[in-house]
Parts: C-alpha cells; sequence; structure tokens
C-alpha cells in the first residue's frame, strides 16, 4: 500500500507540462506508441527522425504492417526538418513522429500546419525533454501524443517505466482501455477490449512524486552545468553545438557536442584522451535508418540522410548528472578543448 495514491502522479504531471491526460506506464518504449497506433489502426507512419528514438518502432510494423519513412534532420537543431517531412507525406500517411532530441524542443508549428493540412496524428518521443518547455509550455502539450521515460538514467526516474501524454479524448480513453488488461474502470471486472497491464507500481509513482517535488531544483542544477559547457565550448570552432528556439529552457539531460566534419575514428580518439583523464563520455545514438529491419520494404527514406549520418559518426555526450559542479564542467569543456586540438 502506497502514501501516495497512483492518481496523484499524472494529476501533477498534468498540472507541470499543460497536458490534458497522462497514463504513467510500467514499461515505455516507442512500441507503446506504436501499439496506439494499432489501435487507431494507422497504416503508414509518417516521416520522422532517425538519430534517436524509435528502436523498437519494427513493433509498429509487426502489429498494423506499416511503413516508416525517414527524414533528415536540421543541422543546427538535430531536430526533423519539416521541409524533408512535407515531402515526403502520402495520402497514406497517418501520423508524424517528432523526436525532442537530447531536450530540444521540435520547432512545432510547422509540424502542426502539416498534421492539420493532411488530417494526421502528430506524436513526439520526448524521453529527453522531461523538464523542458518552451514559452513556459511543457514538450507534450504541443503535440497530439507523447512519450516520457523514466529509465534509470534519464533526470526523473523510477528505475523504469515512462509515461504517455494525450492532448485529445479519444486516444487518452483507448489508450486507458489498453494499459489495464482492456478494462476502463467505468465497470469493474469488465473487459472492452484487448488489453495489457502498463499500470506503473504504487512504489514507483511515490519514487517519481518525491522527484516531481524538487524538480525545479534539479533543473537549476543541470542548467548550472550546461550554462558551464556552454560558457567554453562556444568559443572553439572545432566543437559544433546544438541550437534551440527563443524562449527555450531545456533540460540537461546529457550535454551533446559534435566535432564538424570528424569521422567516426576522429572521435573514437578525441574520447579516448578523454577517458585516460578520467571523463567517461557517449557517441550519439547511431541512425537507426542503416538497421537491418527498418531497410526495405518495411521502411524508405528521403534520400542520403546526409545530415544525420554526420551526427551519428561525430556527436558526442559529455557526462552531466545532479552532483556535477559547474567548476568541473568546467574543466571537462578546457579538457575537450585541448584533446581536440591534439588530433
Amino acid at each position: 500500500m502506497s502514501v501516495y495514491p497512483p492518481i496523484s502522479l499524472p494529476a501533477q504531471a498534468v498540472a507541470w507540462q499543460g497536458l490534458r491526460h497522462v497514463h504513467v506506464l510500467q514499461s515505455l518504449s516507442d512500441e507503446r506508441l506504436a501499439e496506439l497506433a494499432a489501435q487507431c489502426r494507422w497504416q503508414h507512419l509518417a516521416p520522422h527522425q532517425t538519430l534517436e528514438g524509435a528502436y523498437t518502432d519494427q513493433r509498429l510494423y509487426m502489429l498494423v504492417q506499416g511503413r516508416h519513412f525517414f527524414a533528415d534532420v536540421d543541422p543546427d537543431t538535430w531536430c526533423l526538418d519539416p521541409a524533408r517531412v512535407a515531402a515526403l507525406i502520402t495520402d497514406r500517411t497517418r501520423a508524424i513522429l517528432i523526436v525532442h532530441l537530447y531536450g530540444n524542443i521540435v520547432d512545432h508549428a510547422p509540424f502542426r500546419a502539416l498534421a492539420a493540412k493532411h488530417d494526421l496524428v502528430l506524436c513526439a518521443d520526448a524521453a529527453h525533454a522531461c523538464q523542458s518547455r518552451l514559452d513556459g509550455q511543457g514538450a507534450g502539450a504541443i503535440t497530439t501524443i507523447s512519450t516520457y521515460s523514466f529509465h534509470l538514467n534519464k533526470t526523473m526516474t523510477c528505475g523504469e517505466g515512462g509515461a504517455v501524454a494525450f492532448n485529445d479524448d479519444a486516444h487518452f480513453h483507448r489508450a486507458q482501455v489498453r494499459r489495464s488488461h482492456g478494462m476502463d474502470y467505468s465497470q469493474r471486472g469488465v473487459f472492452h477490449d484487448s488489453g495489457y497491464n502498463f499500470r506503473l507500481s504504487n512504489l514507483a509513482c511515490a519514487i517519481l512524486v518525491g522527484q516531481m517535488a524538487r524538480m525545479e531544483d534539479v533543473r537549476e542544477r543541470r542548467a548550472g552545468i550546461r550554462a558551464a559547457y556552454r560558457k567554453v565550448l562556444c568559443e572553439n570552432d572545432r566543437i559544433g553545438l546544438q541550437s534551440g528556439l527563443p524562449g527555450l529552457e531545456s533540460e540537461t539531460w546529457f550535454y551533446p557536442v559534435v566535432l564538424p566534419g570528424a569521422t567516426a575514428d576522429v572521435r573514437g580518439r578525441v574520447m579516448e584522451r578523454l577517458e585516460r583523464a578520467g571523463i567517461e563520455t557517449r557517441t550519439f545514438f547511431p541512425a537507426i535508418h542503416h538497421f537491418s529491419f527498418y531497410h526495405p520494404p518495411h521502411a524508405r527514406n528521403d534520400g542520403s540522410l546526409q545530415v544525420t549520418n554526420a551526427l551519428a559518426q561525430s556527436g558526442m555526450c559529455l557526462p552531466c548528472y545532479n552532483t556535477l559542479t559547474p567548476e568541473q564542467a568546467t574543466e571537462i569543456a578546457e579538457t575537450l578543448c585541448e584533446a581536440v586540438g591534439r588530433i
């Protein structure tokens, strides 16, 4: 028995992100979004980002024989390019899936216009943007459906699980039935459809509620780390930084950088130098359009996806955690500049 009723977590999340509805789930990945797509009988998942997220979107193909159309990303924001998406939309397109990569909220206005013009559902992977805001609104407030992650390496975590946020009553109630064995709670023990047990435990919810109480403090701490990194790295023309929209308050999960024009081998040598200095780094996510199960006929893309490929081979993430100090971030940034200068 939990001190916190399960309803308290969704209620707080709704207030904090400016959402209409939230379901918290015990296991969350893009396959859950795919299952929602199956409920809506989507025949075809529209263009979405290929650098990150969507690893388990193959689930959509297995469920509804949908096809993925991958579009390239913007070279400055590293988020989905709306012009590329527009060129791929067909009369069979049912949804657009955007990714708020590394906490950077996508410029949503063009995508909302595309969704309205073609009668599409606009979805977002907000796993990196749990604490991000744009003009005071959370990442989930700008799309019909958004997914969040509470995985153990995220800024807000209960070890595993996540949430699906809705700004549409019909999708919310359909997902509610699927989330809990096919029941909708209007009649206990009555099953209205096939479903699963995606419910997050009361204990996990209690952990999250406790973290929400100090979320602003965590966000401010990490914003200080981000500022310290940027102050040093923005002066180095051999290191590229992600740009964002005016009014963006970005979550700092890791601190991502790119080495413009670098090969994966050059990036590896820089990372080795940092490792010898006691600094752990990570590469960017692989470009998923190269994965075998995203090859035709299951998927297609808008050409070479040059920006995505360049980011995947030249990007790396610097450490960021709650107890890292701005002074330590400054030292890491200076060490990176030195390592890049020696390559």
